[in-house]
């Protein structure tokens, strides 16, 4: 193959293929749109930092739903509304970069913490911070194990200016990881950020289509919203990376252009799993019938064979509502004979699965 000419041709298609682009940003899954959907969540949220703001007194929050649901969306835009009139500091770590106390502090500062001690930093980040500040820290559960006792949690929650801390997670049992005393000063309001249905799936994909392409089609985005609600647990970005492959893509096959986003979101869900969650999949692969026993049953054979410790039946049970909030699997109750047994639905491909457990075991 002549490379060289390849690229000339493919440059060529490719440019006829995106004409009807207009702005590609709107399909980044950083995007905030100016007017976005909002939630009724939302308005626990502002109220909040309305309270806040006039008050000095805190509510903290945890903020928890399925990956995709709009919970780190809602946060950033209501950032910007009380940015534009507020005297309200509003400060943002993602604890999947920076996931120990240390690193979200010198992210904070947007300093390079060598040779300072824990105890230095935050007190830079309190003569930084004196008047009233949110602290918002995304993906939380990710948090290094390693740091048991979330010393920033700690000094956070205690510390006499009121600090604000708002926290968004995938999964609320990461608060169980808490220092019991950490989370008694806390006293979190729990927030659940619902699923999207389909009609406000096909609301944010006409928005980014109206905004970002040239004739967009309502047909296609209420396809694509159907499909993200039936088969990915309403995850969002599936969605909205479906419609930049069909906007991109000369208006290919939508259920192509959907399987192909759902593998690319799905590659990376899996890649970043840990070890027990990603043997637990495998597990599942293994069960034709996939009958929830069935697979503990396999997962504790395949953590032997991997010389990995099992966690228990109980432990299992919440390792698979993590999975589904990701929108991994999902728990079906089936009738057998006179009782209700679990089924695990596997929403994700087997041979992803097999990819990443071969890279990481074999």
């Amino acid at each position: 193959m002549d490379f060289k000419n390849y690229l000339k041709e493919r440059r060529s298609t490719f440019g006829e293929e995106t004409k009807s682009v207009i702005d590609y940003s709107v399909f980044n899954f950083n995007y905030v749109p100016e007017k976005p959907l909002v939630r009724e969540e939302a308005k626990q949220i502002s109220e909040a930092l309305l309270r806040y703001e006039k008050t000095g007194i805190p509510s903290h929050q945890v903020i928890f739903g399925s990956r995709g649901s709009g919970k780190t969306l809602t946060i950033k835009y209501l950032a910007r509304m009380f940015e534009e009139d507020s005297s309200l500091a509003i400060l943002y770590a993602n604890v999947r970069y920076y996931s120990t106390s240390y690193k979200i502090l010198a992210h904070l500062l947007g300093v390079k913490p060598r040779g300072t001690s824990l105890a230095e930093l935050y007190d830079q980040f309190r003569k930084r911070y004196s008047s009233k500040t949110v602290v918002v820290l995304d993906e939380v559960h990710l948090w290094a194990p390693k740091e048991k006792q979330r010393e920033l949690l700690y000094f956070l929650s205690r510390d006499e200016r009121n600090y604000l801390t708002i926290m968004l997670s995938n999964d609320p049992r990461f608060l169980s990881d808490i220092d019991q005393s950490v989370r008694s000063t806390l006293q979190p309001e729990l927030i659940h950020f619902r699923n999207y249905n389909a009609m406000d799936v096909a609301s944010i994909l006409d928005e980014r289509a109206e905004k970002g392409i040239k004739n967009p089609s309502r047909k296609v985005t209420a396809m694509i919203s159907a499909l993200t609600v039936k088969e990915t647990n309403s995850d969002v970005r599936v969605g909205i990376k479906a419609l930049f492959y069909w906007a991109t893509h000369g208006r290919a096959n939508v259920n192509r252009c959907f399987e192909n986003a759902k593998r690319d979101i799905y590659v990376d869900l899996v890649a970043d799993l840990s070890d027990t969650n990603l043997l637990l999949l495998k597990a599942v692969t293994l069960v034709s019938d996939k009958f929830a026993k069935k697979v503990f049953a396999a997962y504790h054979d395949l953590a032997r064979r991997n010389k990995e410790k099992a966690c228990s039946y109980v432990h299992f049970y919440n390792q698979l509502s993590y999975l589904q909030s990701l929108g991994l699997v999902m728990l079906l109750s089936t009738k057998v004979d006179r009782t209700y047994a679990n089924r695990v639905s596997l929403l994700c491909s087997e041979d992803i699965i097999r990819q990443v457990y071969q890279i990481r075991f074999q």
